[in-house]
């Protein structure tokens, strides 16, 4: 099988290379690498013309942003599987032979996921995310998303049946992406095995910016939540905007959005607590924003 994976990349050229290599240096080598850099001014360009022969296709010129760039290289990709690996996030050496062993022993499989570990800037381990298993009813009464994206590869006839990412989503696309495909009948395998490392540093986007995270989160709700994406999964509409709120005021707080947060925190509260309870609950989150202020 032959496996294309997109890298998009802007202005990241202290980790891009290191990215790059994680890719070459698979134990897995049939594959086709993508890069596709939104006009980089930080020597990304020059690192990317250093492998310009290993690469199956490169451009440098303004874009949409991560989530058209992602889609443009993906609509270039011949593989059979598809993936895409941010340019701070790095594929463990054993990540496509894992992958592609377990497509090839469920073929009804259309998305195959992994194991995370989350690094800081200078490559340390911070912590390790294992998954579970992918349940519809479970993301929409907990908010948290199963597939860590730099562990995730899908089958090429996803895209051709789905299309591609979300481009009106700037932080939330892959997220809303599994739920689309998902609700569409997409089936997916959790592998128990570390395939990734996650970077967090202050630059990077998941860092950054979190309320408009949250407010992709409630978009994302209202995406589905009248359709049969959100109705056969099983989830109650009321569990599911509690825990919606109560994720999306811990979005506020890291944004330092503390009147977006309390009102978020309010709505969650009021469906999940009642009389003194609620009070007391609602006074503590209050002194919590205090004293982070």
């Amino acid at each position: 099988m032959l496996v294309s994976i997109v890298t998009p990349s802007y202005n990241q050229a202290a980790f891009l290379e290191e990215t790059i290599q994680s890719v070459f240096n698979q134990t897995y080598q049939d594959l086709e690498y993508i890069i596709i850099d939104g006009g980089s001014t930080d020597g990304s360009q020059e690192i990317i013309h250093k492998y310009e022969t290993k690469l199956a296709y490169s451009q440098s010129k303004k874009d949409g942003g991560y989530a058209d760039a992602i889609n443009q290289g993906w609509m270039r990709a011949t593989g059979d599987i598809l993936a895409y690996l941010n340019s701070d996030d790095l594929l463990e050496k054993d990540a496509l032979q894992k992958a592609v062993h377990a497509f090839s022993d469920s073929p009804d499989t259309d998305v195959v996921y992994g194991d995370t570990t989350l690094i800081d800037a200078r490559g340390n381990t911070l912590s390790v995310f294992r998954s579970e298993p992918f349940d519809l009813r479970s993301i929409f009464q907990t908010w948290n998303d199963p597939v860590r994206q730099p562990s995730a590869f899908i089958r090429k006839s996803v895209w051709d049946r789905f299309g591609g990412l979300d481009e009106s989503f700037q932080f939330c696309a892959d997220f809303e992406y599994w739920i689309r495909i998902a609700g569409g009948g997409a089936r997916f395998l959790y592998v128990p095995d570390l395939l990734s490392r996650a970077r967090t540093h202050s630059a990077a986007k998941s860092v950054g910016q979190q309320d408009v995270q949250a407010k992709e989160l409630i978009r994302i709700f209202e995406k589905f939540r009248n359709t049969p994406v959100f109705t056969n999964s099983g989830a109650s509409e009321k569990e599911s905007w509690k825990a919606l709120y109560r994720v999306v005021s811990e979005h506020y707080i890291n944004a330092g959005h503390n009147w977006d947060a309390l009102r978020a925190y309010n709505k969650y509260s009021t469906q999940a607590f009642s009389g003194f309870e609620r009070a007391y609950r609602t006074l503590r989150f209050i002194g919590r924003l205090m004293f982070r202020s």
